[in-house]
């Protein structure tokens, strides 16, 4: 569960990033709004997630039975960071440009949900958590038909 917290992490604020340069750059509507829904989703699912975090951590137990799972801690961004992370990388880029580099980065996002929400199926800490990792498949599955689609 913490990997899928950091993966829609990363999908929230590379949205975000997306959604606050599409007025200026994208030529796609279609596209902003499907990033927007995308990043709002993300960020429901990552309350979500840390809360049964909470709960489990909370849940009374033998010594020793279970170990306490800690929530990622976001790793605030480096003052010596090389300049090519994404959002550099979309300030250069205009109209269909632009759109297909912010699709690009939303298959990749998805693809990347998709793939560890079934691990998360199949090793995931209790009911709940494979609960998030079967909604999370859904959601990001019919995002990406809708990528794929064009």
């Amino acid at each position: 569960m913490r990997e899928m917290i950091v993966l829609l992490r990363k999908g929230v604020r590379d949205g975000v990033l997306a959604d606050e340069m599409a007025s200026d750059h994208s030529g796609d509507p279609q596209l902003r709004l499907l990033a927007q829904k995308s990043s709002g989703s993300a960020a429901r699912q990552i309350n979500a997630m840390v809360s049964c975090l909470d709960d489990w951590n909370a849940e009374t137990r033998p010594r020793g039975l279970r170990a306490r799972i800690e929530t990622p801690v976001e790793a605030p961004p480096s003052a010596t960071a090389e300049p090519t992370d994404y959002g550099d990388e979309l300030a250069d880029l205009h109209g269909a440009l632009f759109d297909a580099r912010v699709t690009q980065n939303l298959l990749v996002h998805h693809r990347a949900v998709i793939a560890r929400s079934r691990q998360e199926m199949i090793e995931g800490l209790n009911t709940r958590s494979r609960a998030f990792a079967r909604d999370a498949i859904s959601q990001h599955s019919g995002d990406l038909r809708l990528l794929e689609a064009g």
